[in-house]
Formats: structure tokens, sequence, C-alpha cells
């Protein structure tokens, strides 16, 4: 058996998703995934990849597989690597490069990537030949399984995919252990009660939500004690929120609810065609305050300083044009809003109008609370048997568990 073969069967027997751009050098994989009847989520971006690997391991315990091409397709990974390397969340990026005889040379697209993620990473490797790329591709498999050390970087050539390795043995890796954040938040009195009405409507079908990256973050985490949540906090990294969202909804196979404010949207916005290419259910909560860097926004206020205007799209055309529903909460209960997105199976948009209100001594004890609490977390749980996600306001919870699905 091929090695491509071999990687392709491994995660389908396994029912691993794998979150895939595809590109000419890594075509032998592509179609051995296609005959192993793997399911691969094709993302509109490379840099969506890992986030969306992180969002499928918080939801479910399982580490996410990444696989990407050549050059500038694997240095789009590196925001993305580094923001799971932050939060200690394990996943398998694979970088298919150039041919074997043209690595080092100058060649088209030729680039040392295994070396430049190297500093982020706790394990990054090349592989020159396919049984070096089959016992590494195991090896990561059973490490990131066994500990929260974060992603490990595979890079390896076509030729190697096509080496033969005789008769491969598969296997079933154990879920993962997980430990994020346990956060505690005070309610604000300018709370945007809105939220609050939201989750009136979805808590009870919902363990936890999706919460982007900005100042709504902010808004959220404070709005909304007591409940569960995944984000990037130790990075906190703009354009997490909507990837991530799709990974946790392809893990767990269900609406997720995603809360996102317009500035984090927009750094994503091309996996809205990703929502529409597999009809992925993410609701998104749109918090839309018209204020790009809304905290350097007041520090220029205060100083007398203009501020820059500048204006978003219409949320709603972008919809239209990315086959969502759209729904507009400011005339209508947002109760109502969702009650209705949550009532079919595909992708929805709420745009909800807001004003933050969020001051920088919130947002810096928040984010002390967030950075603290996951420092404790890893350090104390690293070895236990069940993932956790994180609880604003409250003990951290354990998920259910995943039996194995499948017996090889």
């Amino acid at each position: 058996m091929k090695v491509a073969a071999f990687i392709a069967n491994q995660l389908a027997r396994t029912r691993t998703p794998v979150f895939f751009y595809p590109g000419i050098n890594l075509a032998s994989l592509d179609v051995a995934l296609e005959k192993a009847g793997a399911r691969t989520i094709v993302l509109a971006s490379e840099n969506a990849i890992p986030h969306a690997c992180s969002g499928f391991f918080q939801a479910t315990g399982k580490v996410g597989v990444g696989i990407v091409g050549s050059g500038p397709a694997a240095t789009n990974l590196l925001t993305g690597l580094a923001t799971a390397s932050a939060d200690k969340i394990p996943l398998i990026a694979i970088n298919v490069t150039i041919p074997l005889c043209e690595v080092g040379t100058g060649a088209f697209q030729d680039l040392d990537m295994t070396a430049t993620v190297k500093p982020l990473l706790g394990e990054s490797v090349y592989c020159r030949e396919g049984k070096e790329l089959y016992g590494r591709f195991r090896q990561a498999l059973h490490s990131s399984h066994s500990s929260t050390k974060g992603p490990t970087f595979i890079g390896t050539s076509p030729d190697a995919l096509e080496d033969d390795i005789g008769e491969p043995s598969f296997f079933i890796p154990s879920i993962e252990t997980f430990q994020p954040k346990v956060i505690t938040t005070t309610p604000s009195k300018n709370s945007f009660s809105r939220l609050e009405q939201s989750l009136q409507v979805c808590e009870d079908l919902f363990d936890f939500f999706v919460v982007g990256n900005g100042l709504n973050k902010y808004e959220v985490l404070r709005s909304l004690p007591g409940k569960r949540f995944i984000s990037s906090d130790r990075f906190g990294c703009m354009g997490f929120g909507l990837p991530a969202a799709i990974g946790v909804s392809v893990g767990l196979n269900r609406s997720v609810i995603l809360f996102i404010g317009d500035g984090d949207l927009i750094m994503s916005i091309s996996e809205l065609a990703t929502l529409l290419r597999y009809n992925i259910p993410v609701k998104i909560v749109l918090l839309n305050n018209h204020n790009f860097f809304a905290g350097l926004n007041q520090i220029r206020e205060k100083n007398g300083l203009r501020v820059p205007c500048f204006e978003n799209p219409s949320f709603q055309e972008l919809s239209n044009a990315f086959g969502l529903k759209y729904f507009y909460a400011r005339d209508t209960d947002i109760r109502t809003c969702l009650s209705e997105a949550l009532s079919f199976s595909g992708p929805a948009l709420i745009e909800v109008p807001c004003t933050i209100t969020i001051q920088s001594s919130e947002i810096k004890a928040i984010r002390n609370f967030i950075l603290q609490n996951t420092l404790v977390g890893i350090q104390s749980h690293i070895g236990r048997k069940e993932a956790v996600y994180a609880r604003v306001g409250g003990e951290s919870s354990p998920l259910p568990t995943i039996e194995q699905e499948v017996s090889l």
C-alpha cells in the first residue's frame, strides 16, 4: 500500500474529517482520500484550516487533521498554528511540498516550511521517504492523543506519498485529554441584554457557544455569565471564530451558535462560501457596532484625534450572495430571529446592531482571567481522560464520553 492510501484509509476508518485545500503537489493524496471514502472539508482559505481543526478538537476531543500544498499554501497556516500552539490545542498539519528533486534548489514555491514553523510548535519534521512519513504520521496521531502539547507539523514531498510500505497496520487513537480555561467574569450593569435573551432561546439546545475576538468578545463574556464557550484566548486571534465554528459543527454534526463582531467576521468572510458548500448549520450572531478598531478609536477620541471611518459592506447582501438566511434584529426581538434561524438546518446570519460601552479596565480584567486560568487549567489537568469546555462565571464541566466509533 502507498503512504497516501494509508493516510487516507486511516482517517476514513476513524471517521476523522480532513480540513483540506487542494493543490497539484498533493493530487495523489486527494485521490486516495476520495477512494477511501474519507470526509474532506475544503475550506475557502488555508488560513482557516488550523482554526477549524482547533474548533473540531475542542468540541469532540479528537485531533483535527489539516492538509495543504506548497509555498504560500503552507505559510498561510502560520497564524492558525501559532494560535493553536498558544492554547495548547493538538492538531496535525501536513504540508506536501514540491518534488524532492527540487527541494533546496530555489525552484517555484521552494520553502523550508519545517524550519519556519519549528520555533512555534512542539514538533516539526520533514519526511523525505515514505517509511519515515508512515512512522511519523502514526507517531503524531498517538502523541497528539497523549498530551496537550500543541500542533504537530509534518512536511513531505509528492514522492514520499507514492512510496510503497507493504501492508500497514491501522489503529484507533484514544480520545484526547483537553483542559482549556476556567473563567470568571462579573456581569456589567451595561450588559447587552439581548444576548441574554438569545440564550433563553438556545441554552437548552446547546452545550456551549463559539465566540470570536475583538471588543465584542468582552461584551459577550461579561453579558453571559455561567455559559461555556470556545474561543482563541491566549493569542486573541481575529478571524478565528467562523472557521472554528465550522470545525465544531462538522465534529458534532449539529447546529452551532457563533457570537462574532463585524471586524472579526470580515477577516474570515470567505468561509461563508464553506458554509454554503456543505450546508454547515452555523448560526452567526453578528454583533455589529460599525466600528473597526473600536478600542483604539476610544483612545484617539480621548486625545482629540480624528477617528477613521471604515464602512462595512451590506451584510444582508453578503448573506444573499453566499446563500445564508439573513435576519436583522433591531426591530424584531432577537429571540424571534434565533428561533427562526434554529428552525432549519442550514447556515444563517443574524445581524444585531449594537454599541460597545466596555471600558479598557474591564478588557484588562477579563483578559487576565483568561490567561491565568488557561495556564492553571493546562498545568493541572494534563493526563486526565476527559475534555473540558471553558465556563464563564462557573466551574469547568467535562464533555460527554465519546465511545470509539469503529472497530478495525
